[in-house]
């Protein structure tokens, strides 16, 4: 008998989480196993032990769903759910650093250190909670990227600032190069150009294409011509002008013999002209196109990023709500669960209570009357045999 009362298998559960109801069933079969075997006193500790580690264990339930209807406990374990970095070794050895994934993909592997912590683990193996948690942390996944979008319509403002000011700066110097007209002059001597090198094939004048130095020389030949035709004759003359025509057929030769290359050459550097003058003209176009329309332009994207402006700061309000409105279900989700163990404590502890009363009413019986006090049974429990009746009094048993 002895034997039996120093240990039970029920009372290994004690030992275990008081959430479990396994170890919430050992708490009042004990006392129950003793009460079978007439250990009255015994029984009478266990169920006093049992009544007050449930009501230790409601205290702190109760503490548990204060804190969680605060919102403490979620804040803690939720809101800081932004992804963050974590460094992974690949098979070099070398540190790669990987963001964490959000929704399904994101695990809570530690909890904080408060007092609700240890109730938290039963309520996260729930699947209304779990799917609540994923929709929280894609909310906030959604209001991380639309501050990141924020952040970007405050650099796209920037950029149309910036914009203002170049404009506002080269905008003197380009209405400068529109009032000089200078495209026009340009044109008007391209075409002179043109017209002096048409008159030039048409003439055929070698001299007019040709080098500085050789349009020297052949001025040089006709001045020295016009001088001998023009002084007086001498018997040096013949030979002089003899010579005079060898150099200027000389020199004439040279030049023609250069003229159609070069005359190439001059067309060539004319039809580059033209296609410079018209990449020219289209850019005077495109710069008279845009000091008309850049403040229209700046004024549109402005108005446009003001706009984007407007709804980002409408979803981050509602996402903000609907933030709100999700953490108080998973509040909500959490305390039902907490309750409803509270409530199996409760259960429980009434149990232990009445099996105690019962038994102190059937002792007080028993001693009133001058008997032994029957076993007590416990509300819920009773074995489905009958129990022996009691042995006459004075009787051993």
């Amino acid at each position: 008998m002895s034997q039996a009362f120093g240990h039970h298998p029920c009372r290994d559960w004690q030992f275990g989480n008081l959430l479990d109801a396994a170890v919430q069933e050992s708490y009042l079969a004990v006392p129950y196993a003793f009460g079978k075997l007439s250990a009255n006193a015994q029984a009478a500790d266990y169920y006093e032990s049992a009544i007050k580690s449930f009501d230790s264990e409601s205290t702190h339930l109760d503490q548990a769903i204060a804190g969680i209807q605060k919102g403490d406990l979620l804040k803690q374990v939720l809101a800081e759910d932004e992804p963050r970095a974590l460094e992974r070794q690949d098979v070099r050895g070398e540190i790669n650093v990987a963001p964490t994934p959000h929704g399904w993909f994101r695990d809570v592997r530690t909890l904080p250190a408060t007092a609700e912590a240890p109730y938290l683990y039963a309520v996260l193996a729930g699947h209304d909670f779990q799917e609540g948690v994923k929709n929280y942390r894609d909310m906030l996944f959604l209001q991380s990227s639309l501050g990141r979008g924020s952040d970007s319509l405050v650099a796209f403002q920037d950029m149309i600032e910036t914009r203002e000011r170049a404009y506002a700066e080269r905008l003197p110097r380009a209405d400068a190069l529109l009032a000089s007209n200078s495209l026009a002059r340009m044109q008007q001597q391209d075409v002179a150009l043109e017209n002096r090198l048409r008159t030039i094939e048409a003439t055929h004048d070698v001299a007019a294409l040709g080098s500085d130095t050789e349009r020297d020389e052949w001025a040089r030949v006709q001045r020295l011509g016009a001088a001998l035709g023009g002084a007086p004759s001498s018997p040096e003359d013949p030979e002089l002008q003899q010579r005079l025509a060898l150099l200027k057929g000389v020199l004439y030769f040279r030049l023609d013999e250069a003229f159609a290359a070069r005359l190439w050459q001059e067309h060539r550097g004319l039809k580059d002209l033209n296609l410079a003058l018209q990449e020219a003209q289209s850019r005077w176009i495109r710069v008279q196109r845009a000091r008309n329309d850049v403040p229209s332009n700046n004024g549109e994207f402005a108005t446009r990023v003001a706009s984007l402006h407007q709804r980002l700061e409408s979803l981050q309000v509602r996402l903000a709500a609907a933030e709100q409105r999700q953490s108080v279900y998973l509040a909500n989700v959490a305390v039902q669960e907490l309750e409803q163990q509270k409530a199996r404590l409760g259960t429980y502890q009434v149990q232990a209570r009445f099996a105690l009363a019962t038994m102190y009413d059937r002792a007080a019986n028993a001693e009133s009357s001058g008997g032994k006090a029957p076993v007590p049974v416990q509300k819920g429990s009773e074995p489905p045999e009958t129990p022996p009746p009691a042995p006459p009094e004075g009787k051993p048993q």
